[in-house]
């Protein structure tokens, strides 16, 4: 009789077993957030340094082998275009000639003296240099790969942290059709829009806007990584996911631009809280744009 209990115990932990082993742990639905497709405007921006610069430069040299008799006017002074602005005298074989007057050729500033008085100077030896600070433009350049897409009378923006300028409005003035064979680059003038007297020789940032274009944006955490292959993950309107290949472009705020593989008002996952294979059903939890 207690052989005929044991054996029906162990049948029951058998039965008990089978049903256990039958049965599979169901599989947790991942919650994701997800991205819907759409096209937007961006804005095609190149940034370059920049330069300014003066109109009217005027770099005044010596005309004579001579000594310094005087220096009428001082850093930063302003000057009359033909005012008189230094006195050389010409002294050769122990004769003095008459005082030579060195006259502005312009109207501006005094930028640079490069003489003392009573300094012997040679012909050609720099003397003043006066510019006009009204008449400033700023100078960029510009890869020769970027010559189609720099064009007369695209705005700009220019950025002169140096003076605490952040906006400065601009647009490019012209564009040389001749690239410096040291550089690899071509010259572009940029007329400054903003009428200020800016610091000549001071550099900045010059942002050239393109022009707007329609592009799909997506969130950078969207993309997947498989060797050389970039995919995303779709989520169709059965919750189902799927990778997909896709090409990317540029980068920029925590978004790629999509170049091809994707349509509009298909659902990408952004960001999940689990792992997700293609095949798995999702729960969407979110939204965004």
């Amino acid at each position: 009789m207690g052989n005929l209990i044991k054996i029906a115990f162990i049948a029951c932990l058998c039965t008990n077993y089978t049903f256990a082993a039958d049965k599979k742990p169901e599989k947790k639905i991942a919650e994701v957030f997800v991205q819907e497709i759409k096209k937007e405007s961006f804005e095609q921006i190149s940034e370059y340094p920049i330069v300014l610069k003066s109109r009217a430069d005027s770099k005044i040299k010596s005309p004579i082998n001579g000594v310094v008799a005087d220096i009428k006017k001082k850093l930063g002074d302003t000057v009359q275009e033909n005012e008189v602005i230094a006195i050389l005298r010409q002294q050769q074989g122990g004769f003095d000639y008459q005082p030579l007057k060195v006259r502005s050729p312009i109207a501006g500033k005094i930028s640079n003296i490069n003489v003392h008085r009573g300094e012997y100077v040679n012909i050609g030896d720099l003397v003043i240099e006066v510019l006009d600070p009204t008449e400033i433009y700023g100078r960029i350049e510009v890869p020769v790969r970027d010559h189609k897409i720099i064009q007369p009378n695209q705005p700009v923006k220019i950025e002169l942290q140096q003076v605490n300028k952040l906006d400065v409005k601009g647009k490019v003035a012209g564009i040389s059709s001749a690239a410096d064979p040291m550089t690899g680059t071509l010259s572009a003038d940029v007329e400054i829009l903003d009428k200020d007297e800016f610091p000549i020789g001071i550099i900045g940032h010059a942002k050239v806007n393109r022009g707007a274009k329609e592009v799909m944006l997506i969130q950078e955490s969207a993309l997947n990584y498989k060797g050389d292959d970039i995919y995303v993950k779709i989520v169709d309107d059965k919750n189902l996911v799927t990778n997909r290949s896709i090409k990317i472009g540029g980068k920029k705020a925590g978004k790629v631009e999509v170049l091809d593989g994707l349509k509009t008002d298909e659902q990408i996952i952004v960001r999940s809280n689990g792992f997700v294979a293609p095949g798995d059903e999702v729960k969407i939890v979110r939204r965004k744009e």
